[in-house]
C-alpha cells in the first residue's frame, strides 16, 4: 500500500478471539472426532503438497515443451527456406537439362557428360525429396506437440488447478475451524481458572483498591497544589514575556532610528566630502592669485618717505626766542620752498596707490592665512574620515573573510574560501581577490572554477554579507541549476534556517529547493496566456494532517495545455 503496510492473503481477517465473549461450549465435539478432523486435515495438506508439487512439475514440463516448440518453429522456417530455395532452384535446374538437350541433339552425345548431368539431376531431385519429406514429418511432430501442450494446458493443469483450489478452501476451513476450537478449548479453561482465581483475589483487591484510593487522593491534593503553583509561574513567564515583548520592540525602535540616523550621518558626511573638494579648488584658485600677487609686488621698488608721526609732538619756544624770531625771513623763507617744489613737479598719487596696495596686501594676507587655517581644517578632518573608513573597511573586511570562510566550508563540507587585498596599505584602489579551493582541489581564482563551484562562491559571499549587514530582501534567479541534489538541499536547508531576518524570493525548478517554502507562487501557461497562483504549503499540510479535503486551485478542460515554467519561492514568511 501507499502507505508501507504489506497486506494480502485473502478477504477474511482473522483476530485474536480471546475475550470471554467468544466462549463456547465445547460438549459438542469428543475428542475422537477433533483427533479424526486433524488426521484428515493432514490428509488434505499432504494431498494439497503433493498436488502443488505436480503443479510445479507440469509448469517445467509446459515450460521445457514450449522452449523446444520455440526451437522447433525456428527449424521448421529454416527448412521451409531451403526447400522454397530449392523449388526455386529446380525450374533453372529443369531449363538447363532442356538446354543440355538441345546441345546433346545439335552435336555428337558426350555419353559421359550425359551420365553426370543425369546422375547430378537425380541426386538433387532424390534431396529435395527428401527435404520435402522431412519437412512434413516435422509439421507432424510440431502438431503432435502441439496437441499434447493443449491436453495438458486445457485438461490435466485446469483440473489440478480445480481441485488444488478446492482442497486448499477445503484446508483452510478446516484449519481456520481447528484454530478456533483449540482456541475456544483454551478459552474455556482459561475462564474457569481464572472464576477461581478471581474469588480468591476479591478481598486482596478491594483492599488494594481502599489503599490506591487513599494514595490517589493525596496525589489529587498535589497535584492541586502543584497545579497552583504552575499557574502562578505561568502568570510570571508570561508577564516576563510580555515585558521582553516591550522591550524587543523598544529595540527595534531603536534600530529604526540608530539606522535612520546613520543615512542621516552618510549623507552629511557626503556633502561635507563635497564642501571639502570645493574648498580645495578655492585653495588652489587662490594660492595661484597670491602667487602672482607676489610676484607683482616684489617687482615694486619701495623709497623711504620721511613721515611725521602723528603721536610727535611740536617744539614750544619760549617767549624770549619768538620775540627774535624774523618772521619776514620765515616768510621768505617758505615761499622759496614752494618756489622750489613747483619746480620739480613730484608724482604724489604714487603714494597714494602705494598706501592702497599696502592695504589690498594686508587684506590678501589676512585671507590667506584664514584660508589657510580651514584648509588644515579639513584637510586634518579628510584625514580622520579616510582613517575612519580604512577602519571600518578593514573590520567589515575581516568578519566578512572569517564568514565567508565558514559558509564555504559548511556548503562544501570541507572546502575553503578566502579574499585578500590586492594592495593592503590602500585597499580602495586595486580592489579584493576571491581565491576558493574545492574539496580535494588546489586553490582557485574564482574566475577559473566550473559553473556548479562558482554558484557555491558566491552564495558563500551572499551568506557572509547577509551576516555582517542583513539586507530586507533578495531576489535569487534560478541559482541551483548548477548545483546537484546534496548542495541544493544544503542551500536550500539554511536559507530556512538560518536567515529568519530577511525575505528571499527564489526562482527555482528544483524540488527539493521550492519544497521548502513557505510560500510558492506558480507560473504556467493556458491557451497561449500566462497565468499565476499562490500555494501556502503549510495551509495543505495541516489539512492533510486534519483529514481535510485538497481541492485544485485551478481547473483546466485540457490538462495538455498546463505548463509549469518556473516556480518562485518566498522564504520566510
Amino acid at each position: 500500500e501507499t502507505s508501507g503496510t504489506m497486506s494480502g492473503g485473502g478477504n477474511t481477517v482473522l483476530r485474536g478471539r480471546m475475550g470471554r465473549s467468544v466462549a463456547m461450549t465445547t460438549d459438542s465435539l469428543t475428542p475422537g472426532e477433533i483427533d479424526r478432523i486433524e488426521n484428515r486435515v493432514r490428509d488434505l495438506e499432504s494431498r494439497v503438497r503433493s498436488l502443488r508439487e505436480r503443479a510445479v512439475v507440469l509448469e517445467n514440463t509446459i515450460e521445457s515443451r514450449s522452449r523446444d516448440v520455440k526451437t522447433w518453429s525456428v527449424d521448421i522456417n529454416k527448412l521451409k527456406f531451403d526447400v522454397k530455395s530449392l523449388s526455386e532452384q529446380e525450374p533453372v535446374l529443369k531449363d538447363q537439362v532442356i538446354q543440355q538437350e538441345k546441345k546433346v541433339k545439335e552435336v555428337e552425345p558426350d555419353k559421359k557428360k550425359v551420365k553426370e548431368l543425369t546422375h547430378t539431376f537425380e541426386t538433387a531431385k532424390k534431396e529435395m525429396e527428401k527435404e520435402e519429406e522431412s519437412v512434413k514429418k516435422m509439421e507432424e511432430k510440431v502438431s503432435e506437440v502441439q496437441e499434447e501442450i493443449q491436453k495438458i494446458v486445457g485438461g490435466k493443469t485446469k483440473e489440478a488447478k480445480r481441485k488444488l483450489e478446492e482442497v486448499t478452501k477445503n484446508a483452510e476451513k478446516v484449519s481456520a475451524k481447528i484454530i478456533k476450537l483449540g482456541v475456544e478449548v483454551k478459552t474455556a479453561e482459561r475462564n474457569a481458572k481464572k472464576s477461581k482465581d478471581q474469588i480468591e483475589n476479591l478481598k486482596s483487591e478491594v483492599e488494594e483498591f481502599q489503599n490506591r484510593m487513599i494514595k490517589l487522593d493525596e496525589e489529587r491534593k498535589e497535584i492541586l497544589k502543584s497545579s497552583e503553583d504552575t499557574h502562578a509561574e505561568f502568570e510570571k513567564v508570561e508577564k516576563e514575556l510580555e515585558e521582553l515583548q516591550k522591550v524587543l520592540n523598544e529595540k527595534k525602535t531603536e534600530l529604526s532610528s540608530v539606522l535612520k540616523k546613520e543615512g542621516e550621518l552618510k549623507a552629511q558626511r557626503q556633502e561635507q566630502e563635497r564642501v571639502v573638494k570645493t574648498l580645495e579648488t578655492q585653495i588652489k584658485d587662490l594660492t595661484a592669485h597670491i602667487s602672482s600677487e607676489e610676484n607683482k609686488r616684489k617687482k615694486l621698488s619701495l623709497h623711504k618717505i620721511p613721515r611725521k608721526s602723528n603721536d610727535e609732538q611740536l617744539e614750544i619756544f619760549p617767549d624770549e626766542e619768538l620775540a627774535n624770531v624774523n618772521i619776514p625771513q620765515l616768510q621768505y623763507n617758505e615761499d622759496t620752498l614752494l618756489n622750489k617744489i613747483s619746480q620739480q613737479s613730484p608724482n604724489l598719487k604714487v603714494l597714494e596707490e602705494y598706501e592702497s596696495k599696502l592695504l589690498l596686501l594686508t587684506e590678501r594676507e589676512k585671507e590667506l592665512t584664514d584660508v589657510t587655517d580651514k584648509r588644515n581644517e579639513m584637510r586634518t578632518w579628510h584625514d580622520n574620515i579616510r582613517k575612519s573608513r580604512l577602519n571600518e573597511f578593514i573590520a567589515g573586511f575581516t568578519i566578512i573573510t572569517d564568514k565567508l570562510k565558514e559558509m564555504y566550508q559548511m556548503i562544501t563540507l570541507g572546502g575553503d574560501a578566502e579574499l585578500e587585498l590586492v594592495d593592503s596599505l590602500d585597499p580602495f584602489t586595486d580592489g579584493i581577490v576571491f581565491s576558493v579551493r574545492p574539496p580535494k582541489k588546489s586553490w582557485k581564482n574564482i574566475s577559473n572554477l566550473s559553473g556548479g563551484e562558482k554558484t557555491l562562491s558566491s552564495l558563500a559571499l551572499v551568506f557572509a554579507l547577509h551576516y555582517y549587514k542583513p539586507t530586507p530582501l533578495y531576489v535569487m534567479d534560478e541559482i541551483d541549476a548548477a548545483l546537484d541534489f546534496k548542495n541544493v538541499s544544503i542551500v536550500g536547508n539554511y536559507i530556512k534556517e538560518r536567515t529568519k531576518n530577511a525575505q528571499f524570493i527564489i526562482i527555482s525548478l528544483r524540488t527539493n529547493m521550492f519544497e521548502l517554502a513557505d510560500k510558492l507562487v506558480g507560473i504556467y501557461k493556458v491557451e497561449n496566456c500566462t497565468h499565476s497562483m499562490t500555494i501556502t504549503p503549510s495551509i495543505y499540510r495541516s489539512n492533510m494532517n486534519g483529514g481535510g479535503v485538497l481541492r485544485p486551485l485551478v481547473s483546466l478542460e485540457n490538462d495538455n495545455q498546463f505548463n509549469v515554467n518556473a516556480g518562485a519561492v518566498v522564504d520566510p514568511k
